[in-house]
């Protein structure tokens, strides 16, 4: 293994950046679950058109994940970024016009449906961007801290959307939460543009066969390797459920509480609760790294080299994926609003450590080369959840529930149960076949 090169320039206002533009995803992404069950009641929408709007985004998303990888790739990801934050941020500005819009012509979503689209299509390129300047210009002992503060950023980003949407809302109204969140990418892009290192023409962060981003970014895609390769696909089962499962409960979880356990909208900002956990949990693989999953289970993290990392990712998988799936298959039966957020709070914390150990540095691991496209790849399989899942939850709400906007218990029942059985057998999968060693070059 060759020797790691020192980065010319310091890396870490990169990664930071990077990281706030995860936090302005995540806000601009979440933002309309709060103000959906508002919507619903200013257009007269069903379970179904609901979960159509919010799923919509998820379609959008899914086009622009390779292409954002393979364009990093080739051009660099700090432009490619930067792009795609603009993007997305000028659809969230547009999004209440274009509801309001479609509903004064017919009460159509076809306008707003193609804004969410499109802003799924800048969210798209963004992490695949970001997760190639992380693979060229982050040594690989810090990829684990790096990953970490991305995701802690996923749940600080949705716990500030998640707790000042309400508000916005109950004193502006619901586009409101759209204007003040859309305006975040615009003061972030001159920030990246002028303090991030470039990730690409450049020798950087050597990675463990020794090549350079200017030698990788000559090189052609090695398609046939990345589909060949069995890490690869339990890296991609395991994000699919992860995936299912968040969307599940990001788009779905407030209108349970709010329409299924009668949580006023005021109190909505209790959903912010689980993401707060979880971002406690990203906070600590950040301090700690890999050996916090020793400091949970006590096992998975003795020794060094690619053993011990493939250890690590286990260990922080499976245990995980069992706690996650028993707790979030309780949820049905549970009527009081606190046990219901504290499952969700647990399952998440364990979900971060799944995020941050696990699947994700997993994929710096095993194609350290091309971590952009790769990355791409499996976050666009990883779409499927929220373009089918998110409206297939919909529709089950519908048919199994008891009239307009009303949803049965066997129909929450059906939502949580099939995520958490999609979960568990994810993780199981990913225990067997992961890898953590290089094995697409």
């Amino acid at each position: 293994m060759a020797a790691q090169a020192k980065p010319p320039g310091d890396y870490r206002p990169t990664v930071l950046l990077g990281a706030m533009s995860v936090f302005i995803s995540y806000t601009d992404r979440i933002n309309i679950s709060i103000a959906v069950p508002a919507m619903v009641e200013e257009f007269n929408w069903d379970n179904s058109r609901s979960g159509v709007v919010l799923g919509a985004f998820f379609w959008g998303y899914i086009l622009t994940q390779v292409a954002g990888g393979v364009l990093s790739q080739r051009f660099g990801g700090k432009y490619v970024l930067v792009a795609a934050v603009l993007m997305w941020s000028a659809m969230t500005l547009l999004t209440p016009m274009a509801a309001r819009v479609g509903h004064a012509n017919g009460g159509s979503i076809t306008l707003l449906v193609l804004v969410r689209i499109l802003t799924g299509v800048g969210e798209g390129a963004g992490f695949p961007a970001m997760m190639s300047v992380f693979g060229r210009v982050v040594p690989k002992a810090h990829y684990s801290r790096s990953i970490g503060l991305s995701q802690l950023m996923v749940n600080l980003g949705t716990v500030v959307a998640l707790y000042v949407s309400p508000h916005l809302i109950k004193q502006a109204g619901w586009p409101s939460v759209f204007y003040a969140f859309g305006l975040l990418g615009f003061l972030w892009a001159p920030l990246w543009l002028w303090f991030a290192l470039p990730g690409s023409g450049v020798d950087t962060v050597e990675n463990e066969e020794g090549s350079h981003g200017s030698e990788a970014s000559r090189r052609p895609i090695p398609w046939p390797q990345i589909w060949s390769s069995r890490a690869f696909l339990a890296i991609v089962g395991l994000h699919f459920g992860n995936n299912w499962l968040g969307f599940a409960l990001g788009t779905w979880f407030p209108t349970y509480l709010h329409a299924g356990l009668q949580v006023s909208m005021e109190d909505l900002g209790l959903t912010m609760v689980p993401y707060v956990a979880k971002g406690a949990m990203s906070l600590a693989a950040l301090r700690w790294g890999d050996q916090l999953v020793y400091m949970i289970f006590r096992t998975g993290a003795t020794g060094t080299g690619p053993n011990a990392s493939k250890r690590v990712r286990q260990t922080a998988v499976l245990p995980s994926s069992i706690i996650i799936a028993s707790l979030i298959a309780l949820i049905p039966f549970l009527d009081s609003v606190t046990l219901c957020i504290l499952c969700v709070a647990i399952s998440f914390c364990f979900q971060s450590l799944v995020e941050c150990c696990g699947f994700n540095v997993n994929i710096l691991e095993v194609a350290p080369t091309f971590a952009g496209p790769v990355f791409g790849v499996s976050n666009s399989i990883a779409c499927i959840p929220g373009m089918l899942g998110v409206p297939l939850n919909g529709r089950l709400l519908d048919i199994l529930g008891d009239g307009q906007n009303g949803a049965s218990y066997a129909g929450w029942r059906a939502v949580f149960w099939l995520a958490a059985g999609i979960y568990f057998g994810a993780g199981a999968s990913y225990t067997w076949n992961c890898e953590a060693t290089v094995q697409i070059s």
